[in-house]
């Protein structure tokens, strides 16, 4: 007696049809969400005087933006030292976004001139994005393929972003601060310096506390827990007069409302005085006290 081997149980086509058409939806769903996926990172934020995040620098090399060059900004000796060797500003951010803030920082200036151009914090920074602009994961991995990057770069061009936006507040080694913004229109000032009158400890190796709270749109700045006034330009007028002598106006919270949201770091900025190396420590983050600045921890 022959035995007649079983036929293997084929399903209708309609059926297999289904299941590709399923197979497809769920890839293509899974793709859809990459991109939002991407760009999506929380707002850190809590009740007011709780703090939000801190780095002594004895680690957190994983959190802080790091590169080695000529300007280098990183994360050495219990610090997070920037070296400036050209005109530029540089910059060192944290990972975490923040809407609401009241940051500081220790910083000492400890190589260039003593006449230096100023270091302190970068705020509410808004970076342009270097991560795929493809609409699906698979693309951006079959990009990184010499045989598929060039053909798939040309078909999904990158989309268009406003160009990166921040504050800065600075303060200088010789006794100076002022306040600046990065916008569409370049990196400009907000005010020329402010003699400080000594509120400001000169010349290299000594520190310097710098503190901005930002409320909303509203923004003050501290020196050494001391609040500082501002010499504002009009509506339409350049950056002119002194804190001690405006020809603006003269302001204790300044009101900008540009950008919402944003990292926050430390930054040294250097134009007619390359060369500065300054060292950042203490960089704390709490939630800002509802209708004052609160209470500065160090006094």
């Amino acid at each position: 007696m022959s035995i007649t081997p079983a036929r293997p149980l084929r399903r209708p086509l309609w059926l297999r049809l289904l299941l590709l058409l399923l197979l497809v939806a769920l890839f293509l769903g899974v793709n859809a969400l990459y991109a939002p996926a991407i760009t999506w990172q929380g707002i850190l934020s809590d009740e007011p005087g709780r703090l939000l995040y801190a780095a002594g620098f004895d680690g957190f090399t994983d959190e802080w933006q790091q590169s080695a060059g000529r300007d280098s900004h990183l994360i050495q000796e219990g610090h997070l030292q920037i070296s400036v060797t050209t005109s530029n500003v540089i910059y060192s951010a944290a990972r975490p976004i923040f809407a609401d803030f009241d940051a500081r920082v220790t910083l000492t200036a400890v190589g260039g001139s003593e006449e230096n151009e100023g270091a302190g914090l970068i705020f509410r920074l808004e970076e342009q994005r270097n991560d795929c602009d493809m609409p699906l994961k698979t693309l951006c991995d079959l990009a990184t393929i010499d045989l598929f990057g060039v053909p798939l770069r040309l078909l999904f061009r990158p989309a268009d972003r406003a160009p990166q936006g921040y504050y800065v507040f600075l303060i200088s080694t010789d006794g100076y601060y002022s306040l600046w913004r990065r916008d569409p229109a370049g990196f400009n000032k907000v005010t020329v310096w402010h003699n400080s009158h000594g509120l400001i400890n000169t010349g290299l190796n000594v520190a310097n506390e710098v503190r901005v709270v930002g409320r909303g749109d509203t923004f003050q700045f501290y020196i050494n827990g001391q609040p500082v006034t501002l010499c504002v330009p009009r509506p339409g007028e350049q950056p002119t007069g002194s804190a001690d002598n405006c020809l603006g106006e003269r302001v204790t919270a300044w009101q900008d409302g540009a950008f919402t949201t944003g990292r926050l770091g430390v930054v040294v900025h250097t134009a007619d005085q390359p060369g500065t190396v300054v060292n950042f420590d203490q960089f704390i983050v709490l939630s800002p006290s509802r209708g004052g600045a609160g209470p500065n921890p160090q006094a």
